[in-house]
């Protein structure tokens, strides 16, 4: 795992940016995501139930520029599970191919700053810990049999 000291960022590092292009950069300050569930009952089926989660998520949006009179922005939404499952699957990969674009960029000349890439390569190896540890969680959990035809996927 890469190790990133607490300090990479402090405002001695910060980066000046045109204004313009600063207005329009935000930054996730915070995240958060909790489960509720639902019952709910197969089509076709009169008796038995399943559980049916939901995850609450909520994200704080804020802009990189100083503004008194800006406020953070909160978005939450109620998303099931596996919707939450296929946000995390698009935006791993649409940043890997950000990445791919970002080392297209790069040359000896102008590159990134280390550290943020020290950053990025600590986030990766969380979330892949985070995944791994969810597989094996999925992996125990009892599951009751059903049709899955609205998601394409074999019973």
């Amino acid at each position: 795992m890469t190790e990133v000291e607490e300090d990479t960022f402090d405002d001695s590092r910060l980066v000046t940016l045109s204004e313009l292009v600063a207005r329009k950069m935000h930054s996730v300050n915070n995240s958060q995501m909790q489960l509720s569930a639902t019952l709910g009952r197969m089509p076709g089926e009169t008796t038995g139930r399943v559980i049916i989660g939901i995850v609450d998520l909520a994200v704080e949006v804020e802009s990189l520029v100083e503004d008194p009179a800006s406020a953070p922005l909160l978005v939450e939404l109620k998303l099931p599970v596996e919707n939450v499952a296929f946000l995390l699957a698009n935006l791993t990969a649409d940043f890997a191919n950000v990445c791919e674009a970002l080392a297209r960029l790069s040359s000896s000349e102008t590159a990134p700053e280390k550290a943020r890439m020290q950053l990025i390569a600590y986030y990766l190896q969380t979330m892949r810990d985070s995944i791994q540890l969810a597989e094996k969680v999925l992996d125990g959990m009892p599951m009751l049999e059903g049709q899955t035809h609205e998601y394409g996927l074999e019973s």
